[in-house]
C-alpha cells in the first residue's frame, strides 16, 4: 500500500473518532448558547469528555491484548464501532434542552468511554504504520482529515439539526461514524514497522513504565498546556458567533468553511515547515505569528455587525495558526512514543492533551464572561504564545532524553532483558 493510502486510512479512522468529540465540544456549545446557557456553565459540556482524560488507565489492557481474529488493532475496532453506534441510539432518546442537559451529558459520557477505548487501538495503529521519515506528511494528512470531519459535524450536522431535528442529526452522525471506519475494517492489518520483542514479558505495556521515564514528565507538562491552548478556540467560537447574532445553522456553516480554509493552510505550512526546519523552528514561527493572527478576531469583536465573508476570512487566520500548532504536537508525540508500548504511550499522551482541551471549554467560558470577547481573544493569543515559547525552550533537552530512551528500548527489543530500570 502506498504511503498516502496508508495516511488516508489512518486519517479516515480519526475522522470517525472526531465526530463524537466535535459533536459535543463544537456543535453543542452553539446549540446550548442559542438556548441561553450562560457562559459560566459551559464547563458542563466538558464533563461528557472525562473518559478521554482517563483512558490511560485501560490503555495497557488494549495494548496487551493483540491476539484477536482480525488483527492486533482491528480486533478492537469492530466491537467498539458497534458499541459506538448504540450510544448514538441512546442520544436520540434524550432531547438537547437545558432541562435535560445532564442526561444528555451522561449519554455522551458513555459514548466517550467507548470511543476513547477505540482510540487507544487507533493511536497504536498509527504509530505502527507511520515511519519516522513520514511523520510530517502523515500528521498533516491526519490533521486535515480531522478538520473535514469537524466541518461535517459543524456545518453538516448543524444544517440537519436545524432543518430536520435532533433525531436526524444523531442518525447522520452515527452513519458517518461507521462509514469512515470502513477502510480500516476492510484493510488487512500489516504494520509497517514494529519493535522486535523476543521477550514480550520484558516489555509488557504499562502506565508505570511510562511514568518511570524522566522524559515523560516534561511531555506531560507540554501536552497539558498544548491541550488547553488547542481546545479553547472552536467551542468558544460557536458561542461568540451566536452572541454576534448568527443562527445555529449559520454558525455551523461559517465554522465549517473556516475549518476547511484554516486547517488546509495550517496543515500544509506545517508539513513543509516541519520537514525543512524541524519542530523547534516551526514552534518559533508559531510564537511570532500568534498575536498578529488574532487581530482580525479582535476587530470582529469590536463591531456590532460584520458580514459573513469578513467573519470567515478573519477567523480563518487564527485557525491556520492553531492547525500549525496541532500538527507540530502530533509530529512530536509520534517521536515521543515508545514502539514497545505504542498504544499505551500514545494514549496516555492523548488523554493528557484531550484533558487539557476539554478543560479549556470551561476555562474559555469563564474568560469570556469575565473579560468580554475582546479580552478573551487577547488572553487566548497570550496562552498560545506562552505554550509555544515553553515548547521551544524545552525542545532540545527533551529530544536528548527521548533519544537516550530510544537507544535503551532498542537494546531491550534485541536482548529481551530490561536492564535499565526506566524501562
Amino acid at each position: 500500500m502506498s504511503a498516502w493510502l496508508r495516511f488516508a486510512t489512518i486519517g479516515s479512522m480519526y475522522m470517525a473518532q472526531t465526530f463524537a468529540t466535535a459533536f459535543v465540544s463544537h456543535l453543542m456549545p452553539a446549540i446550548y448558547r442559542d438556548q441561553g446557557l450562560p457562559l459560566e456553565r459551559f464547563w458542563i459540556l466538558s464533563v461528557a469528555l472525562i473518559p478521554f482524560w482517563f483512558r490511560w488507565a485501560w490503555a495497557p489492557l488494549v495494548d496487551r491484548n493483540t491476539h484477536g481474529p482480525f488483527g492486533p488493532r482491528k480486533s478492537w475496532f469492530l466491537p467498539c464501532t458497534a458499541l459506538g453506534v448504540l450510544t448514538y441510539v441512546g442520544l436520540s432518546l434524550v432531547d438537547p434542552t437545558i432541562e435535560q442537559i445532564w442526561w444528555l451529558m451522561a449519554v455522551f459520557g458513555l459514548q466517550a468511554l467507548v470511543v476513547s477505548t477505540q482510540e487507544v487501538a487507533v493511536d497504536a495503529y498509527m504509530v505502527d504504520n507511520i515511519a519516522p521519515r513520514e511523520r510530517g506528511a502523515g500528521s498533516g494528512v491526519k490533521t486535515y482529515m480531522e478538520a473535514v470531519a469537524e466541518v461535517m459535524a459543524l456545518a453538516g450536522l448543524a444544517f440537519v439539526y436545524d432543518r430536520h431535528g435532533w433525531d436526524a442529526a444523531v442518525t447522520v452522525a452515527a452513519a458517518l461514524f461507521v462509514f469512515f471506519f470502513i477502510p480500516a475494517l476492510v484493510r488487512r492489518e500489516k504494520p509497517l514497522h514494529t519493535a522486535a520483542q523476543p521477550e514480550r514479558s520484558a516489555a509488557r505495556p504499562s502506565v508505570a513504565r511510562f511514568l518511570r521515564r524522566r522524559d515523560s514528565y516534561v511531555i506531560i507538562a507540554l501536552l497539558a498546556a498544548g491541550g488547553i491552548a488547542q481546545g479553547m478556540y472552536f467551542p468558544m467560537m460557536g458561542a461568540f458567533l451566536v452572541d454576534a447574532g448568527l443562527a445555529v445553522t449559520e454558525v455551523g456553516t461559517v465554522l465549517g468553511v473556516v475549518v476547511v480554509i484554516g486547517m488546509f493552510i495550517g496543515a500544509t505550512v506545517a508539513m513543509t515547515a516541519v520537514n525543512r526546519l524541524g519542530t523547534k523552528r516551526t514552534v518559533a514561527i508559531l510564537a511570532i505569528a500568534a498575536f498578529p493572527a488574532f487581530v482580525p478576531a479582535v476587530y470582529i469583536a469590536t463591531q456590532e455587525s460584520v458580514g459573513l465573508v469578513l467573519i470567515i476570512l478573519g477567523m480563518s487566520i487564527p485557525t491556520s495558526v492553531l492547525a500549525l500548532m496541532y500538527v507540530v504536537f502530533v509530529v512530536a508525540r509520534l517521536s515521543w512514543t515508545s514502539t514497545l508500548q505504542a498504544g499505551t504511550d500514545y494514549s496516555i499522551q492523548s488523554a493528557i492533551f484531550r484533558g487539557g482541551a476539554t478543560a479549556a471549554v470551561g476555562v474559555g467560558g469563564l474568560l469570556a464572561a469575565w473579560l468580554g470577547w475582546i479580552g478573551f481573544f487577547v488572553a487566548y493569543a497570550a496562552i498560545v504564545v506562552a505554550v509555544s515559547l515553553v515548547f521551544f525552550v524545552v525542545s532540545d533537552p527533551l529530544d536528548r532524553l527521548v533519544a537516550r530512551r530510544v537507544e535503551r528500548e532498542q537494546s531491550l527489543a534485541r536482548t529481551g532483558r530490561p536492564a535499565d530500570p526506566e524501562l
